[in-house]
């Protein structure tokens, strides 16, 4: 038998009926902070998805960045370019590699 049947028949005194209204409207508010909270977590996990897409985005575009980079220095060995680019080179080398890192590290935070 409920709860509230025995109140309704007189086997529980007012004071129960009390606790009972305050148990149920602390039930509602903790189903509704457990909603909140799973909206909070699609959230997370949407903008998680969407940063995975702005890495990969970005990885294409370091290897586009890379066969450019490739594609000059191939220039630079045939003498088609000058020294001066030949340093430009390395410093857009060195830019990449920072790059990668850079990524390498964004996807570890993201996986962990």
């Amino acid at each position: 038998m409920s709860l509230a049947n025995l109140l309704v028949k007189g086997a529980l005194s007012i004071e129960c009926s009390s606790n009972l209204m305050r148990y149920q409207r602390l039930l509602v508010s903790l189903a509704v902070l457990l909603v909140s909270l799973k909206q909070i977590l699609v959230s997370l996990v949407d903008l998680l998805v969407s940063l995975e897409q702005i890495l990969v985005s970005l990885v294409d575009l370091l290897v586009k960045l890379e066969q450019i980079l490739v594609s000059l220095a191939n220039l630079l060995v045939k003498g088609a370019l000058s020294i001066e680019y030949s340093s430009n080179l390395m410093r857009y080398q060195r830019l990449l590699v920072s790059l990668v890192d850079l990524l390498v590290s964004l996807e570890q935070i993201l996986v962990s």
